[in-house]
This record gives structure tokens, C-alpha cells and sequence, in this order.
């Protein structure tokens, strides 16, 4: 009888899982930390040389 069980409800335990672990990432861990968006060092460089389109 429990042969018949387990295949039934591995699918079930399986999503359990996941939505569980997804729950967990949303209100059990902190938040990533927020960096400031900066410009690209590169563009502020290469805007004021003549010459460079």
C-alpha cells in the first residue's frame, strides 16, 4: 500500500517544497542591499575629448 502512496505524493511534497523555500526567500531573508546607480566611468571619460563621437 505505501508503494502506491509515495509516487502519488511526491509531486505534492516536491511543490511543498519550492512554495515553501520561495515563502522563506520573501519574509525570512533581508532584502539585497540597494547601491546607488552611478554613471559608467568609461561615458563620463570619453564625453568631453574632441574628437570622440
Amino acid at each position: 500500500m505505501y508503494a502506491l502512496i509515495v509516487p502519488v505524493l511526491t509531486p505534492f511534497v516536491l511543490l511543498a517544497t519550492v512554495l515553501g523555500l520561495s515563502w522563506w526567500e520573501d519574509h525570512v531573508l533581508p532584502p539585497p542591499p540597494v547601491e546607488p546607480a552611478e554613471p559608467p566611468v568609461e561615458a563620463a571619460l570619453t564625453r568631453g575629448l574632441p574628437g570622440v563621437d
